[in-house]
């Protein structure tokens, strides 16, 4: 069986979060750098900011915040801002709700 693009992006989409961001990962990292610079106008440069921008807002930065780091600290490596955007995603899933850490706070 032979799965269309669309039908690709579909079941990828209703993966948990962890496994989309390895699977994200995986995609990119199997570009070359010329790849990958055709596929992203701008080459790895603006990759390296569209994934900066997705992990900094999952983070819950304004995008003015982001803009000033990407002002100031230019990403340079899209393997980094990878790496950066998989811990945050990484955090987002394994880290438990605020009530949840409420109710297991000892109470002075």
């Amino acid at each position: 069986m032979v799965l269309t693009l669309e039908q690709l992006k579909d079941a990828a989409a209703d993966l948990p979060v962890r496994e989309r961001a390895e699977l994200a990962q995986f995609l990119v990292r199997t570009l070359d750098e010329s790849e990958a610079a055709n596929i992203f106008s701008g080459g790895i440069d603006a990759a390296a900011v569209k994934v900066r921008r997705k992990w900094m807002g999952e983070m819950g930065l304004s995008a003015e915040e982001v803009d000033e780091s990407c002002r100031d600290d230019p990403p340079t490596s899209l393997d980094e801002e990878l790496r950066q955007l998989q811990a945050v995603l990484w955090l987002k899933v394994n880290t438990p709700p605020s009530a949840t850490m409420q109710a297991w706070a000892t109470k002075y």
